[in-house]
């Protein structure tokens, strides 16, 4: 899900952006700042790692990716909400790639991490893979809203997941 929220999302901005009559020089600048965002929000998550669960601070990434889309899903050509989007889908994907593995020994134990990590990394390699043509056959289906829609979704379920991930992992160690 992040693979795909991510990939869809950045590898069609620019003409995203266009359909939305953002200049050419701005949706340029927005794409060349989501790497930046990446590295302010692993700054961000040092402040805050001591107060809140690795499983908390991975919800909330995937709460502002979530934010994000629907920031992008109202911007327009001279609109904040394009600086939104970029500092939430910068920021919580940034984030994400080093929760990752923090949260899979969390939930799934240390004991064959890198074999259970090297099969986690399976679908996130064939979903990034994957993300620009699912992007392209939605767009070519309804435009770039119902791009959008789809990576807001995927965040949306990807929240609920790591909720019932850790509620069960809770359940099973009270057990």
């Amino acid at each position: 899900m992040i693979a795909l929220n991510h990939g869809i999302l950045i590898t069609h901005l620019l003409p995203l952006l266009q359909e939305r009559g953002v200049p050419e020089a701005t949706a340029i600048l927005a794409a060349s700042m989501i790497g930046p965002m990446q590295v302010a929000g692993r700054l961000a998550m040092l402040g805050v790692e001591r107060y809140v669960s690795n499983l908390g601070i991975t919800a909330v990434c995937f709460l502002a990716m979530g934010a994000a889309a629907l920031a992008l899903l109202s911007a327009g050509p001279a609109s904040i909400l394009i600086v939104v989007f970029v500092v939430l889908q910068g920021s919580g994907y940034g984030v994400t790639g080093i929760m990752r593995p923090v949260v899979i020994a969390e939930l799934l134990g240390r004991r064959n991490f890198g074999v259970l990590a090297g099969y986690l990394a399976l679908p996130f390699l064939i979903a990034t893979a994957a993300a620009p043509t699912i992007a392209a056959l939605v767009w070519q289906a309804g435009g770039y809203d119902r791009v959008i829609w789809l990576a807001g979704g995927l965040a949306g379920i990807r929240f609920l997941s790591i909720l019932a991930a850790g509620a069960f992992t809770r359940q099973r160690q009270v057990a």
